[in-house]
């Protein structure tokens, strides 16, 4: 019986349950456009972000911070197997880290800086999610703009450094820091150009917003430091760090914004066909009630009728914003990260989502009904 009244009523109403049927596809379509596109944008900003460099130092606590900066001789060295073991600790909002030893050296009277870096893979990052800094492969170097010109060097070409021959890998664009200076090689073959087995003075790393806020993330980062590896400390590169946590906010706050836009609008109009639907419907409700149906059948009929219009809705809805946010999103704003797709995980939200604002909009035109006497409205009509 329940069933058949239930399809009666949306055959007879089936104008107007067809109107809120366009409404929810329409309103989870653009919902889903927009979900599925800043998705994809918010991760290329923050890779974006993330391009900007490393944002910390890790040194020990007693080290001259200011010889480190100015790479001079007194800065002081440490075990290479410290990055290996930050490596580990995977609570710690610091990644990407790269092991570091550098020297200033002199090549024909020009003072450039020899760094031998090697980068630590943490176990939790992703090919996407991977470090900025690559490894150098033995054998070869990469040069900063500035060492390439001082060197008068070529990617391709053989430089002599330090009586060790080199092939040139790459040349790095402009970057307007000591690293246009820098002449980078393989850990263990400065170690070993340096006289420094096993030896660093340095770690750099990439500040994650874990913890939340960037004032979270810096007091976290130094209390499980305190008490992972004591006698060591970070120094954020503040100007990094906030602009990749502004620039974070930002787009999370804008794409929240229009979805809780697009919630209150799906909400209202329900609300508003509900309250329409009961008030056409109160001839026919006194009728039932009157014949012995319960308010409790009443209230499940209309229940049951919005939520099956928001789950066809919702499903349907899902797949056409999916689509079209994979026709219409510019792949000029999905910068180094997976290409644009459907992510059909989001579908069972999207589908409580659905069902959650149908009832919650619903509440308001039942309050209405459980108002209604059966004998009142039969008086009336």
């Amino acid at each position: 019986m329940f069933i058949s009244v239930l399809l009666r009523q949306l055959w007879n109403k089936r104008i107007q349950s067809g109107l809120l049927l366009f409404l929810v596809i329409t309103m989870t379509m653009l919902y889903v456009f927009v979900m599925n596109s800043a998705q994809f944008a918010n991760r290329s900003m923050q890779l974006i972000m993330k391009r900007m460099g490393h944002n910390m130092l890790i040194i020990p606590e007693t080290a001259d911070a200011l010889a480190t900066y100015h790479c001079s001789d007194n800065q002081m060295e440490f075990p290479d197997s410290v990055p290996r073991f930050l490596a580990q600790q995977t609570q710690l909002v610091s990644k990407y880290y790269v092991a570091r030893l550098q020297k200033k050296i002199n090549i024909d009277g020009n003072a450039l800086i020899l760094t031998g870096i090697e980068p630590v893979v943490r176990p939790d990052e992703t090919e996407e999610k991977g470090n900025m800094i690559k490894s150098v492969k033995s054998g070869t170097v990469r040069l900063g703009i500035e060492a390439a010109k001082i060197l008068n060097a070529k990617q391709g070409d053989k430089i002599n450094v330090l009586s060790t021959t080199f092939v040139v890998d790459r040349i790095a664009p402009v970057i307007g820091t000591e690293d246009d200076f820098r002449i980078f090689t393989n850990l263990k073959t400065a170690q070993m150009m340096l006289g420094k087995p096993g030896r660093i003075n340095g770690i750099v790393a990439f500040e994650c917003l874990e913890a939340g806020s960037l004032e979270k993330s810096e007091k976290y980062q130094r209390e499980e430091m305190r008490k992972i590896l004591p006698g060591y400390r970070h120094i954020s590169k503040m100007e990094i760090a906030k602009g990749r946590y502004l620039g974070r906010i930002t787009t999370s706050s804008f794409l929240g914004s229009l979805l809780i836009v697009l919630l209150i609008v799906t909400i209202l109009v329900i609300v508003i066909v509900g309250l329409q639907e009961v008030v056409e419907r109160k001839t026919e409700i006194g009728i039932m009630i009157s014949m012995g149906a319960s308010y409790r059948f009443v209230v499940s009929l209309f229940m049951t009728k919005i939520l099956l219009i928001a789950l066809i809705g919702a499903v349907i809805g899902f797949v056409i914003g999916g689509y079209i946010s994979l026709w219409l999103t510019n792949p000029a704003i999905v910068f180094n990260t997976k290409p644009i797709a459907i992510d059909w995980t989001n579908l069972p939200r999207v589908l409580v989502m659905a069902g959650a604002v149908a009832v919650a909009a619903e509440v308001l035109p039942i309050v209405k009904l459980l108002r209604l006497h059966p004998g009142t409205i039969l008086m009336e009509e």
